[in-house]
C-alpha cells in the first residue's frame, strides 16, 4: 500500500487484503485508475463496483463540494474585518478578523452557496455590504475601495 499526504491522498491497493484497508471519511478523494497488463484488441472492462462500509453520519459530515470557486477581495484598508454569509441570511460561511496584507482569500461551495453576501468593516471607514454576490459562474475577484467616515470619532 502506498499512501500520500494531505487532501487528496492515494492508495494502492494490490487485491491480497481489501477486508483490511481502511480509508478516512473525511479529506480524502477517491479515484480509480485500472492499467491493462496485457495488450488484447478484445480485453475490455464492462464493470466496476466498490462496495463500501460506511455510515449515513460519516456520509453527511464529509460530502464532497463539487463546485469550489475563490473569491478574492482585494484593496482592504488596514486592518479590516471581513465575513462571507449565505446570501439573504445570518449563516456566515467564511470570514476573517485583522486582515493587513490588503488581501482576502477564501473559497466558496457554489452547489451550496450560489449567491453570498459580503460585509467589510473597519474603524473610520463606512461599513459596506454587498449582496447577492454570483459564486456560480467560477471565480470572483473584487476590487474594494472603502469611503472614510467622516462622523467616526474613537475617544
Amino acid at each position: 500500500m502506498n499512501t500520500g499526504g494531505g487532501f487528496g491522498a492515494w492508495k494502492t491497493i494490490d487485491g491480497t487484503n481489501l477486508s483490511a484497508e481502511t480509508i478516512s471519511p473525511s479529506g480524502f478523494g477517491f479515484k480509480i485508475r485500472i492499467t491493462a497488463t496485457v495488450t488484447l484488441a478484445s480485453a475490455e472492462i464492462k464493470g466496476l463496483a466498490v462496495l463500501t462500509n460506511t455510515t449515513l453520519a460519516d456520509q453527511a459530515a464529509n460530502l464532497y463540494p463539487l463546485a469550489v470557486n475563490g473569491l478574492t477581495l482585494t484593496g482592504l484598508k488596514n486592518p479590516t474585518e471581513v465575513r462571507i454569509y449565505d446570501a439573504g441570511t445570518t449563516t456566515e460561511i467564511s470570514g476573517q478578523e485583522n486582515i493587513t496584507s490588503g488581501t482576502y482569500v477564501t473559497s466558496i461551495d457554489a452547489g451550496t452557496y450560489p449567491l453570498v453576501d459580503i460585509s467589510i468593516l473597519a474603524l473610520g471607514y463606512q461599513n459596506t455590504r454587498l449582496i447577492d454576490i454570483d459564486m456560480s459562474g467560477g471565480n470572483v475577484s473584487i476590487p474594494i475601495q472603502q469611503q472614510l467616515d467622516r462622523q467616526y470619532r474613537n475617544d
